[in-house]
């Protein structure tokens, strides 16, 4: 069988991506480069890259043996206490203009700084074998298969430093580890995971193979996910007695302790409540912490739940039949709570599951048919405001969560800031109009820029006039009406723009007087 490569080094250009390429156009792309042909290259290239990934996990190994260190934990960030303002009911009479008036912004946030993508320590290609032994596991309803010998399986003998870095030897010698790691990398990319997902999948592997062992479980989890990039710390505590793995994030997340090492955040994942461990003293310098961008979507088994009518009161045609991925919901349901200074533009900025989008904008696209974006809009407003109910999340979660769109689609209750994710992306996807994000304190709603003239309350942004909406008005409001009083302080504003990325939209942020 003709092997194939995960990642490749160029000779000049260091190590480079297979994101959103097929490996055909990755190789390819790579012998042109290179000056080459693949399997000259191949050919001189297979020992060096050996060696090098067995030196680099050699000197990690010796850092394994060595003492390690203990470090503080820091108590989890935790969302300000903050009770959303009462939905308005008083509706303007829709036959009487809107007033133009504009609403003042402290602030524009800035822009967001794009993850670096995690490829593996050094190319991965299959191993020929004269066994072919698969370890099955199953993530969010998806049945899956990976190249692992369970009778080979190393034995974890104890939790003492000699004792992992034995463990992480043998699962680096072992016969079966390129073709595990191989087979994660082929997943990873044909599920289109992000890292979030990639990360609970190996989660899943390593519980399952090691049912008996959860200290083994973790370590094997940490060698998938160091071999392909993925930067993390391993730690021990006594405070359980229980090895446990320090993810580095370059986001925050609400919920979780987190440990600060050489300037940057490790947090822990696994639920887990100690306050102190003793943590390996480096890591891979080539790799790079986990992203929770959840890019264009992962491709799960499906599990469609049945469709749930919603209709607009003000717009009998509205009316339309939605099915929810359980899956997904339940991939939602695990999602880490994302914190930064304006966390709303992060569930806006992650497009809507492929089938649910497809299934939503198909019935809209027919009822929005010869609409003017006003007409348009004010349907789509409508919809989100009066065939949605409101309630607060302390009152349905017992604290505040932020909905993914499809999540405000399938649960029976939503607050403001779902609302106003969910809209975001209708208006985008279905009108291809840019939408503002704007914040008060308790509050969150959005505002259109329109191609033609809107009257109402608006903001410029940019030069560019965004008229306001609100989808909180649970007794219905057009376009136009705010119901932002004078005066109001510490309004911020984030922008979202439309980006002919396909199905991703990116998040434009900057700082306003």
């Amino acid at each position: 069988m003709k092997k194939l490569i995960l990642s490749v080094i160029l000779a000049a250009a260091g190590m480079i991506t297979a994101a959103a390429q097929g490996y055909k156009d990755l190789f390819e792309q790579f012998a042109k480069e290179s000056g080459k042909n693949f399997s000259e290259f191949k050919k001189t290239s297979d020992q060096d890259f050996k060696d090098f990934r067995d030196k680099a996990n050699a000197e990690y190994s010796e850092f394994l043996r060595k003492a390690w260190e203990e470090f503080q934990g820091k108590e989890p960030m935790e969302r300000e206490e903050e009770r959303p303002i009462v939905p308005p009911v008083v509706t303007p009479d829709p036959d009487v203009e809107q007033d133009d008036k504009e609403i003042e912004f402290d602030e524009k946030i800035p822009d967001p700084v794009p993850a670096p993508v995690p490829k593996p320590i050094v190319p991965i290609e299959e191993t020929p074998v004269p066994y072919k032994d698969y370890a099955a596991f199953t993530k969010y309803g998806t049945e899956c298969e990976v190249r692992y010998v369970a009778d080979m399986k190393p034995v974890l003998k104890g939790t003492d430093e000699a004792s992992v870095a034995d463990f992480w030897e043998a699962l680096c010698s072992s016969d079966m580890s390129d073709n595990l790691l191989f087979d994660f990398g082929i997943l990873r990319y044909e599920r289109n995971l992000c890292d979030w997902a990639f990360y609970k999948f190996v989660e899943a592997f390593a519980k399952t193979l090691y049912a008996d062992d959860a200290d083994a479980a973790e370590l094997l989890k940490a060698f998938v996910l160091t071999q392909s990039g993925y930067k993390l710390r391993i730690g021990y505590s006594d405070e359980d007695c229980r090895i446990h793995i320090l993810m580095a994030l370059n986001d925050m997340v609400y919920g979780r302790p987190y440990w600060v090492i050489d300037e940057r955040n490790y947090f822990l994942f696994d639920g887990a409540e100690v306050e102190r461990m003793k943590v390996v003293s480096s890591d891979f310098s080539s790799s790079v912490p986990m992203s929770l961008s959840v890019g264009s979507g992962n491709y799960f088994s499906q599990n469609m739940s049945r469709g749930r009518v919603l209709a607009s009161a003000t717009y009998p045609d509205a009316r339309v039949s939605v099915d929810a991925d359980l899956n997904l919901m339940a991939f939602y349901d695990e999602f880490p709570d994302y914190a930064s200074d304006f966390r709303w533009t992060f569930y806006a900025n992650t497009p809507l599951n492929a089938t649910v989008r497809e299934d939503l904008y198909s019935q809209f696209a027919r009822l929005l048919a010869g609409k003017t974006e006003l007409q348009a809009a004010n349907i789509i407003l409508n919809f989100v405001q009066t065939a949605l109910v409101y309630k607060y999340d302390e009152d349905i979660w017992g604290k505040d969560r932020s909905f993914f769109a499809e999540e405000s689609l399938y649960y029976p209750y939503c607050d403001c800031e779902d609302r106003s994710i969910l809209f975001s992306h209708m208006i985008r996807d279905l009108l291809g109009l840019d939408v503002a994000l704007i914040y008060s304190p308790g509050h969150l709603f959005t505002a259109v820029n329109f191609t033609e003239y809107v009257p109402g309350a608006y903001v410029m942004v940019d030069n560019r006039k965004f008229v306001v909406c609100e989808p909180t008005c649970i007794d219905g409001a057009p376009v136009g009406f705010s119901g932002v009083e004078e005066g109001t302080e510490g309004i911020q504003l984030g922008l979202v723009e439309k980006i002919d990325y396909g199905k991703d939209y990116r998040v434009a942020l900057a700082p306003l007087k």
